[in-house]
C-alpha cells in the first residue's frame, strides 16, 4: 500500500513588525493592538471626496459628519494627513450606476469641477456601495477598479453603506462612529496613496551579535536586490480574447512598495 512521505519540520520565528513608533512581535493568536500606532511611512493628500454608489438609504448628515470625523481622528493618530475633505455632501453617483454606464465619464466631470471650484489636487475617492457583493461586482466595483487603475490614478478605497454611514454601538455593523473600523479602512488607503503601514524586521540569524547586527545583515543582503514577478495569460483554446503580460517588481528594500505593468 502507499504510504505518505514523512519529513521533520520546525517552527520558524515570528518577524517582527517595525511601524512607526512602536514594534510588535505577533503572538500565538496573530493578533497585536494598534491604538495610538503610528505607520512607518504616513501618507498625504492634498484633499480627497467621498461619492456614494448606492441609493434607497437615510444618509443623514450626522452620519457623514461622525464617519468623517473619526476617520479624521484616527488618521491623526497613524500621523496620516488626509488633506481637505473637498466638499462636505458626498457626491451622488447612484443613477449614473443605476443606468449601467457612463460611470467612469462621471467621475471624471466630477473630480474636474471638484477641484476648479475648491483648487485642491484630490488624490482619494472614498467610494461607499451597497452592502450586497453581488450588486458591487456586477458593474459597480469593475468600473470604479478600471477608472482608478487606467484612466485617473487616483486611488479608490470602496467600504459598505451600512458600516460606513451609519452610526450605530459596539454590538451593531453600523460603524460610522467606530475607530477601529476607520482604522482597517485607514490601512489600505495608506498603502494606495504611496505610504507604508509597517515592515518586517527578520530575526536575528544566530552567531550575529544582537539585533543590530542582524538589522545590519539584512540590509547588507537586500541592498540592490529586487524581487520580480512574471505571468501570462492566454484566452482558453478556441477564444479570440487577447492575452495579457504583466510584471511586477519591488521597490524597496523591505520588499512592501511594488509597482507592476500590464500589457
Amino acid at each position: 500500500a502507499q504510504q505518505r512521505v514523512e519529513t521533520q519540520g520546525r517552527v520558524l520565528e515570528p518577524c517582527t513588525l517595525q511601524y512607526g513608533n512602536r514594534q510588535f512581535t505577533p503572538n500565538g493568536s496573530g493578533s497585536w493592538m494598534l491604538r495610538d500606532v503610528s505607520f512607518h511611512e504616513p501618507s498625504s493628500c492634498p484633499g480627497w471626496a467621498i461619492v456614494m454608489c448606492t441609493g434607497g438609504h437615510d444618509r443623514r448628515d450626522e452620519n457623514v459628519d461622525a464617519f468623517v470625523e473619526t476617520l479624521y481622528k484616527v488618521a491623526a493618530e497613524r500621523s496620516m494627513n488626509l488633506g481637505r475633505l473637498v466638499d462636505r455632501l458626498p457626491v451622488d453617483a447612484y443613477e449614473v450606476i443605476r443606468r449601467g454606464s457612463g460611470l467612469e465619464h462621471f467621475l471624471t466631470d466630477t473630480v474636474c469641477r471638484l477641484q476648479q471650484q475648491s483648487g485642491i489636487q484630490i488624490g482619494l475617492l472614498l467610494c461607499v456601495m451597497s452592502d450586497t457583493p453581488g450588486e458591487n461586482g456586477k458593474y459597480t466595483y469593475p468600473a470604479l477598479k478600471r477608472w482608478s487603475h487606467t484612466i485617473s490614478g487616483i486611488p479608490v478605497q470602496c467600504c459598505q453603506v451600512t458600516k460606513a454611514m451609519k452610526v450605530g454601538d459596539k454590538r451593531s455593523k453600523r460603524m460610522a462612529n467606530d475607530p477601529q473600523y476607520a482604522a482597517g479602512l485607514l490601512l489600505k488607503m495608506n498603502l494606495k496613496m504611496g505610504g507604508e503601514n509597517c515592515h518586517a524586521i527578520t530575526p536575528t540569524p544566530r552567531g550575529c551579535g544582537g539585533p543590530q547586527a542582524g538589522i545590519a545583515l539584512m540590509q547588507q543582503v537586500a541592498e540592490g536586490t529586487m524581487v520580480v514577478g512574471l505571468d501570462v495569460h492566454h484566452a482558453s483554446p478556441g477564444s479570440q480574447g487577447a492575452s495579457f503580460a504583466a510584471v511586477v517588481a519591488s521597490m524597496d528594500m523591505q520588499c512592501v512598495k511594488f509597482r507592476t505593468i500590464v500589457t
